[in-house]
């Protein structure tokens, strides 16, 4: 997931970074997880000193340069991860409304004292590096999106999932 994340942000050129892809791959996630109720990856974010980490992606991308991951783009991705429609969508909402944040307001975004990091590093005596529980994950997302499950205004607008995912509408949240 983090190598769609990182194709799409060299497509709509909004600069990349390993902080940047962390941040984005974890607000996806999120996203994800409110709109189909299952996990996007297989890994769970952890909570590490500076926000929610995927681990395996950090390990990943600490060799890696701006440079190197400036060169990955769609044709590095298999065919059936290009194609899945609410991936798109949900890729298309975070790129629309965070791809063009700089890594450190997207840093500040996800460590607010309002977010599940931070209510599990406050109330967790031993959380670096643990699982932030998916029931937050959710339940911070749904308060940020106006989340109908069974909206009367079926089919989704434009942006929205499919007919057998509940419907979101966004607004733009702001980095403070």
């Amino acid at each position: 997931m983090a190598r769609v994340i990182i194709a799409e942000l060299n497509r709509r050129r909004f600069g990349v970074s390993n902080d940047k892809v962390q941040c984005l791959l974890y607000i996806a996630y999120g996203l994800w997880l409110l709109a189909l109720k299952y996990r996007l990856t297989d890994e769970r974010p952890e909570a590490w000193r500076q926000g929610p980490v995927f681990s395996a992606v950090q390990h990943e991308l600490a060799d890696k340069t701006e440079a190197q991951l400036a060169q990955i783009d769609d044709d590095d991705l298999p065919p059936t991860i290009r194609k899945n429609a609410d991936l798109r969508k949900v890729i298309d909402l975070v790129m629309e409304d965070f791809g063009d944040w700089p890594d450190t307001a997207l840093k500040m975004w996800n460590v607010r004292d309002c977010t599940p990091w931070w209510q599990f590093i406050f109330h967790t005596d031993r959380w670096e590096r643990q699982p932030i529980p998916d029931s937050s994950t959710y339940e911070f997302f749904a308060s940020l999106y106006n989340y109908e499950p069974k909206s009367p205004r079926f089919p989704p607008k434009a942006g929205a999932f499919s007919s057998n995912a509940p419907n979101f509408q966004t607004h733009t949240p702001h980095p403070f």
